[in-house]
Formats: structure tokens, C-alpha cells, sequence
């Protein structure tokens, strides 16, 4: 399993992470409160418009979620072997947006599906 810098003079970097996202590898930050890996049915405070999450347990309970980025328990994008990664991008609390949000929404802008 990858381990996930957010500071310092090992911090991973968006293209890292990219990489990592590319190649659906597992990682994780020392607390284990940013990791991405296996989808689970755990939804934590699904911060997503009712459809969409209907979608993440129909489409994850059928199979078709391969990969899934969590910050704390909430699934903040997943990969789907489908329609390729999904980004629900809103209504996340502060530190989700700033540490985890923003380091996965960059690393997902430089993939091509």
C-alpha cells in the first residue's frame, strides 16, 4: 500500500497521486483518514445528491465500482468500470475539500479515461 504525504519533504504530489489513481493502487495518510482502494458499501455522511448516491451503492453492490477515494468514510470519487471516474464535487466540510477534495480533483484532472 502506498503511503500519502500531504506536507513535507515527502509529500506526494498530484502527479503521484494521478499515477496511483491510474494504476488503482492502494494508498493511504498516516492516520488513514485519506485512502483510496477496494469499494465497500461504507458511505459515512454521503454528502451527495440522493441519485448519486443511489447510484455509488446500485452500481458498487453490482460490481461496477472497481476503486474508490474516501476521505474519513465518505467516498469523494470512485471509478466505475463503465462510465469511468466519477467526481460528485460538492457539499464536502472544510478539511475534506482543502486536504483531500483539492489533492484528488487535481490528480483526477490530468487522467484520460
Amino acid at each position: 500500500m502506498k503511503q500519502y504525504f500531504s506536507h513535507g519533504k515527502s509529500r506526494t504530489g498530484f502527479r503521484t497521486l494521478s499515477e496511483w489513481l491510474a494504476d488503482h493502487e492502494p494508498f493511504k495518510n498516516a492516520g488513514g483518514t485519506f485512502r483510496g482502494g477496494e469499494w465497500t458499501s461504507e458511505t459515512g455522511r454521503l454528502y451527495l445528491h440522493p441519485e448519486d448516491k443511489v447510484e455509488y451503492t446500485d452500481r458498487g453492490y453490482a460490481g461496477m465500482i472497481d476503486y474508490v477515494i474516501y476521505s474519513y468514510s465518505t467516498p469523494i470519487a470512485w471509478h466505475d468500470k463503465e462510465k469511468g471516474w466519477i467526481d460528485p464535487g460538492h457539499g464536502y466540510s472544510p478539511t475534506t475539500r482543502g486536504k483531500h477534495y483539492g489533492p484528488t480533483r487535481t490528480a483526477l484532472s490530468v487522467l484520460e479515461d
